[in-house]
C-alpha cells in the first residue's frame, strides 16, 4: 500500500442511507447516465424490499468521507496480516454482489476497500466501508461490524464482530441460485486454510459465517440442485440427496442455535459432547456421496460437506480434543479429486460426434448417398455440423471425421469445462485448501 493517504470528498444529499440487515447502511451515490437515473434507482430499492413514508423516492446519497486503502500502510506491528486483507476483500466482494447485483448489462469496474474518516451519522470513525464503481453508476455499503484501528495513515488492527452476511434479496433465478451455492464453495476455499490474524475465523465460527450467504439455514435445496443442474444430467439427480442437504441445513441451525449462543457459559466437555454427534453426521454423509450412484449427481454436496467436516475438526481441535485434520483433508482431497474425474469424463461423454447420412437426386433417375459429421451436446442441445458444412464427407482420405472431433474437444475445452471448474469453485483449488487446512492455535 502505498504511503500518501486520500479522502472521498463527500456530495450534496439526503445524509442517511438505506438500512440494511445486520445493520449495513447500503446506498447509490452516483448513476452516470441521468436520463437512466430514476429507473436505476427504482430497481435498486425494488430489489432490497424498501419501505418508506408517503411521497417516499429513491435517491441519491452522499458518500461518507473515508480514507482509502491504497492511501494506507500496514504497521509494524500489525495485529493481521496481508492475507487477512485478502480474505477480507474476497467477503466484502460477496457481500457487495448480495446487495447490489448487476442490472442489466451492468459491470463491475472497482471495489474499494476504506474506512470511515471522521464521525459519519451514527457510524464511529473507523468503521468498515466498500465501494463499488461498476460501468453505471457508483455504490457503496458500510458495514458497522468491521472496525479499523490505525494511527495516522499505519493500520495497526481489523476488528470484525459479527460478520455475517445475510441473503435477503427477492427470489433468484436459478442460475444466481447455482452462483449462490458456487460463492460459499470459493469462500470455504479461501477462508479454510484460516490466513492469521484477527479477521480470520475458524471452525464453527467460520462454517456459520460462510454458510449465511445462503441465508439462515445455509444454501437450500434449489439452491444446491440449480448449482448441480449446470453441469450434471437431470435425470441423475435423486431425491435422496435433499435428505442429505437437509442434514447440512440442520447442522448450521445447531450451530447457530445451540452451539454459538452456548460456547462462552459451557465447559469444553460439554461443548464437545454438543459437537461429535454433527461430526458423525456430516461424515456419514460424505461416505453416503462416495458411493457410486451417488458421486456424480451429487458432488456439489460433496465439496460442501467436506468443508463442514473440517471446520467442525477445526472446533474438535480448539475444544482440546485431537484430530489428524491434515490426514482427513488430504484423504478427503484424494478421494474428491478421483470423483471430480468422474464428473467431467460423465460431462465430456455428454458432447457426442456421430455420422449422417442424406440422399441427392442425380438426373435421369439415380439418387447419390452424401454424408457429413456433426456434434451434439446432449446437456445443452448445441450442435455445430450439417448438410451445408463444415464437415461433408467427400473421398476416403477425407478430414471431415477428425475435424469435427477436434471441434467438439474444443467446444469441451474451452467452454464446458471452464464452466464446470468456476461452477464447483475450482475443486482443483479446494483440494489443495483441504491439505493446507489451519490447525487453531
Amino acid at each position: 500500500m502505498p504511503a500518501q493517504m486520500k479522502d472521498i470528498q463527500q456530495s450534496s444529499g439526503d445524509p442517511k442511507s438505506t438500512r440494511g440487515l445486520n445493520g449495513i447502511s447500503l446506498g447509490v451515490h452516483e448513476v452516470f447516465n441521468a436520463s437512466e437515473q430514476d429507473d436505476y434507482l427504482r430497481e435498486r430499492f425494488a430489489r432490497w424490499s424498501v419501505s418508506g413514508p408517503p411521497g417516499y423516492k429513491p435517491h441519491l446519497h452522499d458518500l461518507p468521507p473515508v480514507q482509502q486503502e491504497n492511501g494506507l500502510r500496514l504497521g509494524a506491528n500489525a495485529k493481521f496480516t496481508g492475507e487477512a486483507v485478502e480474505a477480507f476483500r474476497s467477503c466484502a466482494g460477496e457481500v457487495m454482489d448480495y446487495y447490489f447485483p448487476p442490472i442489466g448489462n451492468e459491470s463491475v469496474v472497482q471495489d474499494i476497500l476504506a474506512f470511515t474518516s471522521k464521525p459519519y451519522h451514527s457510524h464511529s470513525p473507523g468503521t468498515g466501508v466498500v465501494i463499488r464503481r461498476t460501468n453505471k453508476a457508483v455504490l457503496f455499503y458500510i458495514d458497522p461490524s468491521v472496525h479499523v484501528e490505525a494511527d495516522g495513515t499505519s493500520v495497526t488492527n481489523i476488528r470484525v464482530t459479527g460478520y455475517q452476511p445475510k441473503r435477503f434479496l427477492a427470489a433468484a433465478s436459478p442460475i444466481d441460485e447455482a452462483k449462490i451455492a458456487t460463492k460459499i464453495l470459493g469462500q470455504f476455499a479461501v477462508l479454510l486454510p484460516g490466513p492469521a490474524g484477527t479477521i480470520a475465523k475458524f471452525g464453527i465460527g467460520l462454517m456459520s459465517m460462510i454458510l449465511d450467504i445462503a441465508g439462515s439455514s445455509g444454501p437450500s435445496w434449489s439452491e444446491i440442485t440449480a448449482m448441480m443442474r449446470q453441469v450434471v444430467r437431470e435425470e441423475l439427480i435423486t431425491n435422496d440427496l435433499e435428505y442429505i442437504q437437509a442434514d447440512y441445513e440442520s447442522v448450521k441451525k445447531w450451530c447457530d442455535i445451540q452451539y454459538l449462543p452456548n460456547k462462552e457459559g459451557k465447559s469444553k466437555k460439554e461443548l464437545w459432547e454438543m459437537l461429535r454427534p454433527q461430526i458423525d453426521l456430516v461424515s456419514r454423509d460424505i461416505n453416503l456421496l462416495l458411493q457410486t450412484n451417488h458421486r456424480i449427481p451429487g458432488f456439489g454436496l460433496l465439496l460442501l460437506g467436506v468443508d463442514m467436516y473440517l471446520s467442525l475438526l477445526q472446533e474438535q481441535i480448539f475444544l482440546g480434543y485431537d484430530a489428524d485434520i491434515r490426514k482427513a483433508g488430504d484423504q478427503w482431497a484424494t478421494d474428491m479429486l478421483e470423483v471430480w474425474q468422474q464428473v467431467q469424463t460423465d460431462r465430456h461423454n455428454q458432447v457426442q460426434v456421430k455420422k449422417y447420412s442424406y440422399g441427392v437426386y442425380a438426373p435421369p433417375g439415380d439418387v447419390i448417398t452424401c454424408y457429413y459429421w456433426s456434434w451434439t451436446d446432449k446437456k445443452t442441445n448445441e450442435s455445430k455440423g450439417s448438410r451445408n458444412g463444415p464437415w461433408q464427407a467427400g473421398g476416403k482420405h477425407d478430414h471431415s471425421k477428425s475435424e469435427c472431433q477436434a471441434d467438439a474437444e474444443a467446444h469441451y475445452k474451452n467452454k464446458v469445462l471452464p464452466l464446470m471448474i468456476s461452477t464447483f469453485g475450482n475443486p482443483e483449488a479446494t483440494a489443495k485448501a483441504w491439505r493446507t487446512v489451519a490447525l487453531p492455535s
